[in-house]
């Protein structure tokens, strides 16, 4: 058995956060898929995104020099080769975003990414409070609520006693 390692950096956290914005399946929901595309648009931008963050310069003929020896179906896609990212195909799909319309596109983007981040938020926001009371008529869900928020105030007025002391 062969053991093959191949180095994403900070590729991977990048290409994580591409995909938890949606922005590969924005870009292919704007220009739509071709069948016969090896990879689509939206893995196009992404591997545009992931070699811009590289910090790596180089012409579009030598793009996929910039894959060689990463993780490539990792990062972008199963069935992905570097060979994919040839200057034909990325200069079709830059050709593409600025027919459909640049600002158009960002404008979609960020819109979705500010929809998926509300989304987080408000199921971060959440957590349960439990109580002893199980009377609802003595206690209601909006008292415990306040109560629980209204500790704030008093652990604010304690706040001396988690303050470690200063020794001379």
């Amino acid at each position: 058995m062969s053991i093959e390692v191949t180095n994403i950096d900070h590729l991977g956290i990048v290409a994580g956060i591409i995909d938890e914005m949606g922005i590969e399946q924005k870009i292919n929901q704007l220009l739509g898929e071709e069948i016969s595309e090896k990879i689509t648009g939206g893995q196009a931008v992404k591997g545009m995104l992931l070699n811009g963050l590289g910090l790596v310069s180089s012409p579009l003929y030598l793009f996929s020099r910039f894959f060689e020896g990463k993780a490539i179906e990792h990062l972008i896609g199963k069935g992905v080769k570097t060979e994919y990212f040839n200057d034909d195909k990325l200069g079709r799909v830059l050709d593409q975003l600025y027919h459909r319309g640049l600002n158009q596109i960002f404008m979609s983007v960020v819109l979705e990414a500010v929809k998926i981040y509300q989304l987080e938020t408000k199921r971060a926001g959440r957590f349960i409070l439990a109580t002893n009371v199980l009377d609802k008529m003595e206690l209601t869900t909006e008292e415990i609520l306040s109560k629980y928020k209204g500790q704030q105030s008093v652990e604010r007025g304690f706040r001396f006693l988690c303050i470690p002391p200063v020794f001379n």
